[in-house]
């Protein structure tokens, strides 16, 4: 697994990596993120390693707007599968645009607040 991720995040970002002048990793603690692999491959391109706490739902916007999407579908009682995916394509569209700004708005100042520290 860790040499597929290597492999993965190398054929995606390597040529556009050498277009930057600065560029950080953000890794969650998984193995494969924190294996000697990928940390010499960081080390190659001169890219910082930036640790970062394996769950934390409120450093991510998607997290919160999953949870917004949770709490719509949890009254629901869905029967089925399809009742469950019916209640959750209407919980997502329903989501304004300004909800997820708010959400990823959120996550900026909880950013701000991490790098003040």
């Amino acid at each position: 697994m860790m040499r597929q991720y290597v492999d993965i995040v190398n054929e995606v970002s390597s040529a556009n990596i050498r277009k930057l002048n600065s560029f950080s990793f953000i890794s969650d603690g998984v193995r494969w993120h924190r294996s000697a692999q990928s940390k010499r491959w960081c080390e190659h391109y001169s890219i910082e390693l930036c640790e970062w706490p394996g769950y934390s739902p409120d450093c991510n916007a998607i997290e919160l707007v999953w949870n917004i999407i949770k709490q719509k579908t949890y009254n629901k009682n869905a029967k089925s599968q399809r009742e469950l995916e019916n209640a959750v394509d209407e919980a997502c569209n329903e989501l304004s645009l300004n909800i997820v700004q708010k959400c990823n708005k959120k996550t900026q100042t909880v950013y701000q607040h991490i790098v003040s520290l």
